[in-house]
């Protein structure tokens, strides 16, 4: 297999608009987000399955979550082909924000 690395650039309000309208937030194992001026900050929970579980954290930069997103494209072709087309859906940016929150995909 070969392996193309593509460096892409984007409008930072044009990402916040993927990062923030594409509906990630809907899913059942997000309790609650905020976006911000400098980032998202995130709340789920430790076990979608059980909605009195413990309920995570975590705020993470718009840069650092493209990072991520560079990350789990390179891995996941699905995703690649909603960055590259700049149109990402709930379930491609769920994705990138399940790995950038929770450090992978666990739910869905």
């Amino acid at each position: 297999m070969i392996n193309f690395t593509i460096p892409m650039k984007m409008d930072l309000e044009e990402w916040k608009d993927h990062c923030w309208g594409s509906g990630w937030t809907t899913w059942e194992w997000w309790y609650g987000a905020r976006a911000t001026d400098d980032g998202i900050e995130a709340e789920w929970f430790e076990d979608a399955d059980d909605p009195d579980s413990r309920i995570e954290k975590d705020f993470k930069s718009w840069q650092e979550i493209a990072d991520v997103a560079s990350v789990v494209a390179s891995k996941d072709a699905f995703v690649a082909a909603q960055l590259i087309a700049s149109d990402l859906d709930a379930d491609g940016m769920d994705r990138i924000m399940q790995t950038t929150f929770i450090g992978e995909v666990i739910y869905g």
